[in-house]
């Protein structure tokens, strides 16, 4: 075959390619309108709702994925945020009960992912550990028209195997919406996921406590309480609740702590005089 016949068959199958990929967009409305909308799909991918999302472009709130793929030239469903949403000291607690909420083998359950351990939700509930460090911003989409969606991943390490979880939080308030396990987060290179588990490691490596000498004792260290609904109070004092505003209240020893269905909820200990106005 002569190198003139090569090119012309592959000028060929390209106008082929070009026209059915035509096709296919031909009954799809384009992500910017003649005169400059941003067009935004929203709901479910299978139905076609769209609406005008220029606003919150302009804002400077979030900003457009490309996607050559498009007539604009941007996907009309992918958005970036320009500045994620962080996650504050209150909000900690919340965060560990989306993760647990996140990896419950009843309900996300994936075949082919490792089993979560029997103890995930000890773990993930231990006030000491805080994952906000692990977690990374991937994208953004409408669930509805002017409701944008913030989706974060967590990467966790849990007796040495690894797990990934979708935070989705509301973009106009930060309030958590869903979670959920995935196949993984796409915001770090493999590399750097790699270097992130590597670092994991070597810190839960270094927390593993250390065989004494004979005749020797461990010294107690502070207890740090994370009690399920539904549980008995462990100590007389002051209880705080993620689903209950945040306010505390005062518990006695062996009294049951509240449960708010049907999401989990978890009392974490205050202190044991009144909190101060």
């Amino acid at each position: 075959m002569t190198k003139t016949t090569k090119n012309l068959l592959g000028a060929f199958f390209t106008s082929i390619a070009a026209f059915i990929l035509g096709a296919c967009k031909a009954d799809r409305p384009v992500s910017m309108d003649s005169d400059g909308r941003a067009m935004m799909h929203y709901g479910w991918y299978s139905d076609e709702t769209y609406f005008d999302a220029s606003e919150w472009f302009r804002n400077g709130m979030y900003k457009r994925h490309p996607d050559p793929t498009l007539p604009s030239g941007y996907s009309d469903v992918i958005m970036h945020r320009v500045s994620p949403l962080p996650f504050k000291d209150s909000e900690l607690l919340d965060v560990r009960v989306w993760l647990v909420v996140g990896l419950n083998p009843v309900t996300h359950d994936i075949p082919g992912l490792a089993r979560v351990p029997d103890d995930y939700e000890a773990i993930l509930m231990d006030s000491r550990f805080d994952p906000r460090p692990q977690i990374r911003y991937v994208s953004s989409y409408f669930m509805e028209p002017d409701f944008p969606v913030d989706i974060y991943g967590c990467y966790l390490l849990i007796k040495g195997k690894r797990f990934f979880v979708d935070l989705k939080r509301d973009g106009r308030t930060g309030e958590f919406i869903r979670a959920g396990r995935a196949f993984g987060v796409t915001s770090l290179s493999l590399e750097e996921e790699n270097e992130l588990f590597k670092k994991l490691e070597e810190k839960q490596a270094q927390q593993k406590p250390q065989s004494l000498p004979p005749g020797a004792s461990q010294q107690a260290e502070p207890v740090s309480y994370t009690v399920r609904g539904g549980s008995r109070c462990p100590r007389t004092g002051w209880w705080y609740t993620h689903v209950d505003g945040g306010k505390p209240r005062f518990f006695r020893e062996g009294e049951i702590f509240p449960e708010f269905p049907p999401d989990p909820s978890y009392w974490q200990w205050g202190h044991e005089t009144p909190p101060k106005p």
